[in-house]
């Protein structure tokens, strides 16, 4: 398994080696993800590793798959939907990313499954599933960096595999400046995080259009987003990483409350209090992880109502 070092012991009642400790870090994380009944998918360089919320924090992955996720995914049961790179991170620079269906169940190659044709993303980012039961089918949307775009397709929810052939763009009522994050509510509004902004984003037609948009929830100037914004969404609750203000803010979304932080404002640090450029951000129920960039780990937070 790539990254780190790992400490092994022979099991020779088995005759197979047992992982027992990793030694290392994560210099880049490409995606994170969080189901529902623990699981915690982290993308990187050359694999994606699965854990579990209870494991250690120097605990070797359950599970180092062949290809990966480089969106945020959506879970159904233990399978992930995610756009996922073939085999390395820099396959994006030749290959467009591909549909691709992970668990956490190891098997003979650890080989994630391959949904169809390429999706006509360059740079894909945030990834969302609509899904009403009685209202029509389920659409998958996706955020594109590199065009600043959204884009959508149906989606089949017995396989997780989107319609092939039949992504469109979505027509916006603004022009967008750097979307990450989306998320897609089950009354067919997305959230949408846009170069310091948070966004609601209602239907109009065949397409969308703001209905609001807030980057503060107060007037003092440490009320106030930076520019680089991902950010997670369970029900009422919003989870968002302040990327150059060094601080997880969590927040009512619908109010546009403050309801606690993680990290200190404007201040970068290496211990157990405080982040450094945080990035990716998951959250399930009161579980959240966050990938603390600058400091090349993934950190487990509970949140206290």
């Amino acid at each position: 398994m790539p990254e780190a070092f790992y400490l092994a012991r022979w099991d020779g009642g088995r005759q197979q080696l047992e992982w027992v400790r990793r030694i290392g870090c994560l210099p880049r994380v490409a995606s994170l993800n969080l189901s529902d009944d623990g699981w915690v998918a982290v993308g990187t360089d050359r694999t994606t590793l699965w854990w579990r919320w209870d494991d250690a924090a120097d605990a070797p992955p359950r599970k180092a798959g062949l290809h990966v996720a480089v969106t945020t995914g959506f879970f159904s049961g233990e399978r992930l939907l995610a756009l996922a790179a073939q085999y390395r991170l820099d396959d994006m620079l030749r290959r467009a990313p591909v549909p691709t269906v992970f668990n956490p169940i190891a098997g003979s190659r650890n080989e994630a499954e391959r949904l169809g044709d390429p999706a006509p993303m360059k740079q894909p980012v945030g990834l969302s599933v609509c899904h009403s039961p009685g209202k029509g089918r389920p659409l998958l949307y996706v955020t594109d960096a590199a065009t600043k775009q959204i884009w959508r397709t149906g989606l089949q929810l017995h396989d997780l595999r989107p319609d092939q052939g039949k992504w469109q763009a979505v027509r916006l009522g603004a022009e967008l400046r750097a979307p990450s994050d989306i998320a897609a509510l089950t009354d067919g509004r997305l959230l949408l995080a846009d170069q310091g902004s948070i966004m609601l984003l209602e239907p109009d037609e065949d397409g969308f259009r703001v209905a609001w948009q807030f980057d503060r929830w107060g007037e003092e100037p440490s009320q106030r987003f930076g520019r680089r914004l991902r950010f997670a969404v369970d029900g009422a609750w919003m989870v968002v990483s302040d990327t150059d203000r060094h601080r997880l803010c969590w927040l009512d979304w619908a109010e546009r409350n403050l309801l606690g932080q993680f990290g200190e404002t404007d201040k970068a640090g290496d211990d157990a209090g405080h982040l450094e450029s945080p990035t990716l951000v998951s959250l399930r129920g009161t579980r959240a992880v966050v990938a603390d960039a600058g400091n090349q780990r993934v950190l487990k937070l509970m949140l206290a109502p």
